[in-house]
């Protein structure tokens, strides 16, 4: 348990371990009632209404300067012409959960709709508390 550097591929250059690590993630059914499929450093997931979700979790992070990345789609619709793209409230990235969101985005008018999601998977990464 600590800091463990490593060498890169090559070169003289270091990398720190520790810090690459994946602190928090979460793969779940964001339709109807949602579930949970798996997660890692996630106490629980609120639905706040179509397309919006908050992951809290069980270990903080220490700021509100972390990073995360967040894939869906939507199996059941049925419908090319739409993709699914995800949003952030500015001030919902917290050190205890960050408030999500997917909608759908038409290919054909750009128009867009807040949507639930039939597969949510959200990574986060930086420094816990």
């Amino acid at each position: 348990g600590g800091s463990i550097n490593v060498l890169g591929e090559g070169t003289s250059a270091t990398t720190n371990l520790q810090q690459g690590l994946g602190k928090a993630w979460i793969n779940f059914n964001g339709s109807g009632t949602i579930a949970t499929r798996d997660s890692f450093n996630i106490s629980g997931n609120t639905d706040n209404g179509s397309g919006t979700y908050t992951p809290a979790y069980t270990n903080n992070f220490n700021n509100n300067d972390y990073a995360f990345n967040l894939t869906c789609c939507n199996f059941s619709s049925g419908n090319s012409t739409y993709v699914h793209h995800f949003w952030l409230g500015s001030d919902l990235l917290t050190t205890e959960q960050t408030q999500v969101g997917t909608l759908y985005v038409s290919s054909t008018s750009g128009g867009g709709a807040a949507a639930d999601s039939d597969l949510i998977m959200v990574q986060f990464h930086g420094d816990l508390a």
